[in-house]
């Protein structure tokens, strides 16, 4: 794949999650709650899940920002690698402070395999800002307690909605104070990742898991690429 064809995190996640390597690790990860009883897709609750996520992304990359944002901002070089978390988050917190009770578990399920299905992209340089954003997303999800990490599967519960969602909203509120006072953007990211020879999460539970799910990632999509060219 061309992955300069890329435009927008949308494409690169739905990509990689038809992969048959991203299916093989997370096919259990959690329920989908797009599908009603039957196993079919809800296409009412699927646009509405895309209204908050993909449109709120959109939308969420105008606020906090004016010409002079970039610029002065990125003296460090890591604008871009903060921007992309800025506009998902800021589709969350919008929908978090209207919530529909029947949308939040599956707001929650495309958030994990959203910040799961990005670590595959982690030594691709061309979208390595949707990379950083699925660490800052899982750094989240780690401290809240949504998910966990035994050693060899990831471990949910999604009765720590509540403490994700204040996370979210500490941690916006944060960034943007950043961006209004356009800040150097690695001031903020110094809070969650660390550069190693890629960019790994900060905490050490976080780190663990995404150093093994992506030498897995990297396993599985050997063994399928072999067979496949057998």
């Amino acid at each position: 794949k061309n992955i300069k064809n890329y435009k927008n995190p949308s494409s690169i996640f739905e990509e990689t999650i038809k992969s048959d390597v991203f299916v093989h690790i997370v096919e259990n990860l959690a329920k989908n709650r797009s599908k009603d009883k039957t196993g079919k897709v809800d296409k009412e609750k699927f646009a509405k899940i895309y209204d908050i996520t993909t449109i709120g992304h959109e939308f969420g990359h105008i606020l906090w920002v004016d010409e002079e944002s970039e610029n002065k901002m990125n003296k460090s070089g890591m604008f871009k690698n903060v921007e992309e978390f800025k506009a998902t988050t800021g589709g969350l917190v919008a929908f978090f402070e209207n919530e529909d009770e029947n949308l939040k578990e599956a707001v929650l399920d495309d958030i994990v395999k959203r910040a799961v299905g990005l670590i595959a992209w982690m030594e691709v340089d061309e979208v390595l800002p949707y990379s950083i954003e699925g660490l800052i997303h899982l750094s989240g999800l780690f401290k809240s307690g949504v998910i966990a990490f035994d050693g060899s599967k990831l471990l949910y519960d999604y009765s720590k909605y509540e403490k994700l969602k204040e996370w979210y909203k500490k941690t916006y509120l944060e960034l943007a104070d950043i961006y209004v006072k356009k800040a150097d953007a690695k001031e903020f990211l110094n809070k969650f990742i660390y550069k190693d020879k890629n960019f790994y999460p900060l905490d050490e539970k976080v780190d663990e898991f995404v150093r093994y799910y992506y030498q897995r990632y990297k396993e599985i999509g050997d063994k399928i690429y072999k067979s496949e060219n057998e």
